[in-house]
């Protein structure tokens, strides 16, 4: 999700080690822990440098965290922005975290340390603490009421971080997750591309995650999220709250209002998106022969081959790593960089501004236009950088008997799975195939690949952060097995009518 950027995240990665194992999160990245750090006069350079210099100590010492943060600087340790891998942070034995979260934190939790001492400004150093847990909860759609905890709560018998730091400046912990939900609100409402854009009645879209909201108001209450990409019909433009200087809101002619800074016009909006030329559309070439659905599994499976074949699992855990989003080609290397290859997906639904390199930025949708426009699909699918466009039209193609459309999409056990199908997934409450929220909603999709007696395999962009190919059970019809894992629930299946 876009964020307002206030402050840079230096990177200084220390080697593989037994600090650093180079495990990725599994099954990702689902709360953060709050941590201190106050030896006298230390800086965050200086316990990086610690960390570095000691990469293997005894075993049962072993201790380390993603990210450090002082007055001066945020600096990244172990990944943690992309393709974030575990680190040891809080203690095994303990049970809290896994009471309130499901999972144990050095395996599914990024640690932050607050560093404080005489030569660090505490205020200066706050501030970047409590945006960097803003922006992280923003990065892994997290709930910044929920998912920020501080180790004292984990390990209460034994730490006191991050309350030792925050009360020696006069903070608490209960401020301190307070300030969190703030900054989130004010950096989310505020991370729009133009802050001055200004868009009239009729159609628009979205071009970052908006807040849809009861009133022109950012304390108004919240009724639900635009994700990017969203097609919205402005009824008219209201005065409302200022953000970023520009206090112009849309009032949408379904309900709410948001603010106008995150909207584009689009006029054609609900028309479908004609696919680039070939030339502008084909980096690695479009398979020549074979039925559509063997030229989409042979597109998807090129991309997955290309990322690495970055796998996981039934339950979502990582068996093979891949390349992630914003990895470069080694210096020197004639081949083109995972992040590149994710800015081409952009391109096919008109998006050029977006390199790759914005992992802020979910390109999942963009990836599964990039292979139907490479599989040749042409006007006959809804290109689209949101999964909630082509899905929901596709629902509505199937209940309208309308031949043209080169996908129906059914309720999930209505239909048997097939090569050149796509599954279709909800990410946020109250979706599902009856409740499709006017076509903007969270959500994912992935094409299917591989049928066998008792499952398929499927392919999706922006899974771990890489392309990645994964099981999905059938039950005893053949068909695919409901399924509701973490934040998302598997819904619909779009039957490929493509020759």
């Amino acid at each position: 999700m876009p964020f307002e950027l206030r402050y840079e995240i230096t990177r200084n990665l220390m080697p593989l080690s037994s600090r650093r194992p180079g495990t990725l999160m599994a099954p990702g990245v689902r709360f953060l822990v709050a941590h201190d750090s106050g030896n006298p006069g230390a800086t965050a350079a200086d316990h990086v440098r610690f960390y570095m210099n000691q990469p293997n100590p005894p075993a049962a010492s072993v201790s380390s965290a993603q990210l450090f943060v002082d007055d001066q600087s945020i600096m990244e340790v172990i990944p943690a922005v992309s393709a974030p891998e575990q680190a040891r942070h809080v203690r095994y034995s303990v049970p809290m975290d896994n009471h309130l979260y499901g999972f144990d934190a050095n395996r599914a939790a990024i640690g932050i340390e607050l560093c404080y001492g005489n030569s660090i400004d505490p205020t200066k150093a706050y501030d970047r603490y409590v945006w960097l847990l803003a922006y992280l909860c923003a990065l892994y759609e997290l709930d910044p009421a929920r998912d920020v905890v501080g180790h004292q709560i984990l390990d209460p018998n034994r730490r006191s971080d991050p309350g030792s730091a925050l009360e020696l400046s006069g903070r608490s912990y209960r401020g301190l997750l307070a300030d969190v939900v703030t900054s989130y609100e004010a950096c989310k409402d505020a991370a729009a591309i133009s802050p001055n854009h200004r868009v009239v009645a009729g159609n628009a879209q979205t071009t970052v995650s908006l807040r849809r909201r009861g009133a022109a108001s950012l304390g108004a209450p919240g009724l639900g999220v635009l994700a990017p990409g969203a097609g919205v019909l402005v009824k008219s433009i209201v005065a409302g709250d200022a953000v970023s200087g520009n206090s112009d809101w849309a009032e949408l002619a379904d309900g709410g209002f948001c603010w106008t800074g995150g909207l584009t016009q689009a006029s054609d909006l609900l028309a479908p998106v004609q696919p680039p030329a070939p030339a502008a559309a084909q980096p690695v070439g479009q398979p020549a022969t074979g039925s559509f659905p063997e030229r989409a599994r042979l597109t998807a499976i090129a991309q997955w081959e290309f990322f690495g074949e970055n796998s996981q699992d039934g339950q979502g855990l990582t068996t093979k790593k891949g390349h992630h989003e914003a990895d470069y080609a080694p210096e020197g290397s004639t081949e083109q960089s995972w992040y590149a290859r994710v800015g081409d997906y952009w391109k096919i639904v008109h998006r050029p501004d977006l390199d790759g390199r914005d992992t802020g930025w979910p390109w999942s949708a963009a990836f599964i236009s990039f292979v139907m426009n490479q599989a040749g699909a042409g006007t006959r699918f809804d290109y689209a950088a949101q999964h909630a466009y082509y899905i929901s039209r596709a629902i509505t193609a199937l209940q309208n008997d309308n031949q043209a459309a080169g996908y129906w999409c059914y309720r999930l056990g209505d239909e048997r799975p097939a090569v050149g199908d796509i599954v279709c997934w909800s990410r946020q409450p109250g979706i599902d195939y009856d409740h499709q929220n006017h076509g903007s909603y969270l959500g994912h999709s992935d094409l299917i690949v591989a049928v066998a007696d008792d499952h398929v395999e499927i392919i999706g962009g922006n899974v771990d952060n890489s392309v990645t190919r994964r099981p999905l059970t059938l039950d005893p019809n053949g068909k695919i097995a409901a399924l509701t894992r973490a934040n998302e629930t598997l819904f619909g299946l779009m039957k490929c009518r493509i020759l």
